[in-house]
């Protein structure tokens, strides 16, 4: 079976919220990226947690950043001076359909959500979490800071421990109009990094808010065919749209990428340099300390074309196919690459463009790469 897994969220809004220090009892922040280490942090709650346990390691796959705060409840569970307050003011105005909070541990059954806007509160709601994944449903449009009260815990004498929170709610897409067409774009001169994109139409459900740069996942089964964002959006008729969409590879040649002089450079520090430039993770594969010798003397090129000379300098390929993520990976020593039966799902759910049966790639090895674009 296919589906969408479909990121409702505000497009950009995680990226440019910022905490803001009118927060209170927030003393503790984690985070919570995935290259980052796991952060052990001493709990003095009632349930005697020690510096040492393993489940006090909030570091999990999110985007987003954990918090942890400095103050506990008292023993009739409510927190002092009208509770504890977590603040954001984003850089623009965003609109999304609400905000999904990701516990950790224990939940606080009552929490106060208020977004503003330039004309002052657009939206205020209390809500009473259940589980520790909650979704706050707030229809807010043009906001640029986002209040979460957390006035009570679920049992005495705990801290407010969030794993993450998002501007919006994770959803899926089931109902296809024929096939979703994913193309994988090759480049046998290197002349920039392949990418992908993908289209389709669905019927969307109502909860969903369809925006461009919103992102979505592939699944065929259980297996991810890819990270995607989408370019543009049509809508035929009611919930139906229509969707085309592009991988984080050529999404990367929207973002600027800064000059860098000549010399030796890790893997990591480019890598690290695109996630800045771009939002984008990519997996250093285990070559993170790799050395390279180069520079970047133009600061008008993207960040996809320097991943593509990252790609070549290093004899790296960087994929985003069946992940949700981009990785760095080294070729197999074989010069050829079939492309076997497993690849071929059943039509109408699901076809590739551009079929072949192999791809025969002459590797070449290197360590230098010199970009003099003007």
């Amino acid at each position: 079976m296919n589906k969408i897994v479909y990121q409702n969220f505000a497009p950009k809004a995680a990226e440019n919220a910022a905490f803001s220090d009118e927060s209170s009892s927030f003393e503790n922040t984690v985070s919570l990226i995935e290259e980052s280490e796991p952060v052990n942090f001493a709990s003095f709650e009632n349930t005697g947690i020690d510096l040492l346990d393993a489940s006090l390691c909030l570091a999990d796959e999110s985007d987003n950043v954990g918090f942890v705060s400095a103050q506990v409840s008292s023993a009739d569970r409510s927190y002092s001076n009208g509770g504890i307050k977590l603040v954001f003011d984003l850089n623009g105005n965003y609109s999304g359909p609400g905000v999904t909070l990701h516990f950790w541990q224990n939940i606080c059954p009552k929490v106060k959500v208020e977004f503003y806007g330039a004309s002052g509160l657009v939206f205020s709601q209390n809500f009473y979490p259940t589980e520790l994944d909650f979704f706050c449903e707030a229809p807010a449009s043009l906001y640029n800071r986002l209040i979460l009260t957390f006035e009570e815990s679920e049992i005495p004498y705990q801290f407010v421990k969030l794993k993450g929170l998002d501007f919006g709610k994770i959803r899926e897409i089931t109902e296809f109009f024929g096939a979703i067409n994913i193309f994988e774009e090759i480049k046998p001169d290197c002349s920039d990094l392949p990418g992908d994109t993908c289209d389709f139409e669905a019927i969307v459900p109502q909860d969903i808010r369809p925006q461009g740069g919103q992102r979505f996942f592939v699944y065929h089964g259980s297996q991810c065919f890819g990270k995607f964002t989408v370019e543009n959006l049509t809508k035929d008729s009611g919930r139906r749209f229509t969707f085309e969409a592009s991988d984080d590879k050529l999404v990367l040649g929207n973002c600027p990428f800064p000059a860098i002089e000549r010399g030796i450079h890790t893997v990591d520090e480019y890598l690290s340099l695109i996630y800045e430039c771009s939002d984008i993770p990519i997996d250093n594969g285990g070559f993170g300390d790799t050395e390279l010798t180069g520079f970047i003397n133009s600061s008008k090129l993207t960040s996809r074309y320097v991943a593509a000379m990252l790609s070549m300098g290093g004899g790296f390929f960087i994929s985003s196919a069946r992940n949700s993520k981009l990785r760095l990976f080294k070729s197999r020593d074989r010069r050829e690459f079939p492309i076997g039966a497993d690849r071929i799902l059943g039509e109408p759910d699901y076809k590739e463009n551009a079929p072949y049966t192999s791809i025969k790639l002459l590797v070449h090895s290197g360590s230098e790469f010199d970009s003099d674009t003007a």
